[in-house]
């Protein structure tokens, strides 16, 4: 069974130098190793490169990737953490189409934070592919 779309997307403030632009590409990236050494590596160039690179239909997302050192001493259930700070500033939280949070539960979590965090609900377009926010779904109700 694919989960695809259960999930949410959090988005940060992160000062410019932090980041990396992804890279759109139409057709696979062609990788040659050196057949001659023992046991071949990729470059820093094409590991970055392949990090950062993502399919052209995607290129709507303007995405930016930040990369961070991860603290092999803190896993927790085979899962990392980031702690948030001036560099990494929440401000959105995006639920996908087929998450089953509730929107007003992951609004009462985040309204603790210090800084102001936008929640909304997504859906899948009509005609494209593409995730939008689903509008109704991400009213705030007033009671």
């Amino acid at each position: 069974m694919q989960k695809k779309h259960t999930g949410m997307c959090l988005g940060f403030d992160v000062p410019d130098q932090f980041l990396a632009p992804v890279i759109y590409a139409k057709r696979l990236l062609k990788i040659e190793l050196d057949p001659n050494t023992k046991t071949p590596k990729p470059t820093d160039a094409v590991v970055n490169r392949l990090l950062r690179t993502k399919f052209f239909d995607w290129q709507y997302e303007d995405e930016m990737r930040l990369f961070v050192q991860l603290d092999h001493n803190t896993v927790e259930s085979g899962k990392y953490f980031y702690p948030f700070s001036e560099n990494l500033v929440l401000r959105e939280v995006i639920l996908g189409p087929r998450c089953e949070l509730p929107i007003g539960g992951v609004r009462s979590i985040v309204s603790g934070y210090p800084a102001e965090v936008k929640v909304i609900k997504s859906r899948i377009a009509f005609t494209r592919f593409e995730v939008l926010e689903n509008r109704s779904a991400s009213q705030t109700t007033k009671d």
